[in-house]
């Protein structure tokens, strides 16, 4: 990934890799801050992650196949930038990660300010070799 990036907002330098978020009991508040009630920033800011499998005729037939983990949310990274994190997580390559979030797939080149959210939802679509019983599909 490039050290800067361009967009219609001007230059920027992507965040470093950031850490993974912590498991829970939270060390800052472990009775308030829990996986349904995420209250401090390090469980709070996160990107929640769904993995498929790519490719035509691979379809998940129940939401028990995909498994979801977390990614630190960064501060208005591109979308290469989240599929390294996605990456750092399911040892797949960069370039064999694709990302589908509001319905359609992101691309590297599309900038920063991509519509996401703490605690937002993106769907990671893998090839099928990187596809393990960790992940829940197959």
């Amino acid at each position: 990934l490039k050290m800067t990036h361009q967009d219609s907002y001007g230059t920027y330098t992507p965040s470093p890799p950031l850490p993974s978020p912590p498991p829970f009991p939270c060390s800052e508040d472990p009775e308030n801050c829990t996986p349904s009630n995420r209250k401090c920033n390090l469980h709070r800011s996160v990107l929640f992650v769904k993995v498929l499998p790519a490719g035509k005729g691979n379809r998940v037939s129940s939401p028990q196949q995909m498994t979801q983990f977390t990614i630190p949310f960064g501060n208005w990274e591109n979308w290469g930038w989240y599929r390294e994190r996605i990456s750092e997580v399911t040892q797949c390559p960069v370039e064999d990660i694709k990302i589908v979030y509001a319905g359609c797939q992101r691309r590297d080149e599309e900038g920063r300010h991509s519509g996401l959210c703490v605690q937002s939802t993106i769907h990671a679509l893998l090839p099928s070799t990187f596809i393990t019983q960790e992940y829940g599909l197959i």
